[in-house]
């Protein structure tokens, strides 16, 4: 996170969040301990404060990991959470930590590649989360725009990718030139797309905010 934002501010604005009770603490915990990301202190207060304006029905997520997004998102959905993974060790971890949640009803995982299982979505949405694999982000956005309602708005997590996105495509090593590549054309797309009033900001590891214009 360094070469996003200073450590030390970091830390403090981490520091001041309310700590996590019950399931989402449980969650968290077992994150840390096995060494599986999940949102950032930052981003999951950011997440609620959006959602708490919005007041979601419906919410599209790319990448559901180990669950802890889609049952934090939960309280503000009035209807369903769509959310999909394709590890099956994330999958089988996040189906049961939604289920001692008693959200079963409420979040569904679709299990298996994403692009394919939205293809088959005939839901409509308030809210779609991108917080999976960066190299096709640009690949989530094209296939789930036409499911994002009027007014809806697109959170997409990890766009800076802790500042590599920012830096020459030759100071970044090959195997991940693909990711640079493609979230870049991801980034200036959205910024570009005269649908949508869209910032990019420097917090947690760089998220983008997109906002869907209203059809006059």
């Amino acid at each position: 996170m360094s070469n996003i934002n200073y450590d030390f501010i970091i830390e403090y604005i981490s520091s001041m969040q309310p700590d996590l009770k019950g399931n989402l603490k449980e969650i968290e915990d077992y994150g840390k301990e096995n060494n599986v990301p999940i949102v950032t202190p930052i981003m999951h207060r950011f997440l609620e404060f959006i959602l708490s304006i919005k007041r979601p029905r419906n919410i599209l997520e790319f990448g559901t990991a180990i669950g802890f997004s889609s049952i934090l998102m939960s309280k503000y959905a009035s209807g369903k959470i769509i959310t999909l993974e394709r590890n099956e060790r994330m999958r089988v971890v996040a189906d049961r930590n939604i289920k001692e949640a008693g959200l079963e009803d409420k979040i569904e995982i679709k299990f298996g590649d994403a692009i394919e299982n939205v293809k088959n979505l005939d839901e409509k949405f308030d809210i779609i989360f991108i917080d999976a694999a960066k190299s096709k982000y640009q690949e989530f956005f094209d296939v789930s725009y036409p499911m994002l309602d009027d007014g809806g708005i697109i959170i997409a997590d990890n766009v800076l990718n802790k500042g590599d996105i920012a830096k020459p495509i030759e100071d970044i090593e090959r195997r991940n030139r693909t990711i640079h590549r493609g979230m870049n054309k991801f980034i200036e797309n959205m910024l570009n797309d005269e649908r949508f009033e869209t910032v990019l900001l420097p917090f947690s590891d760089g998220v983008l905010l997109a906002h869907k214009k209203e059809v006059e």
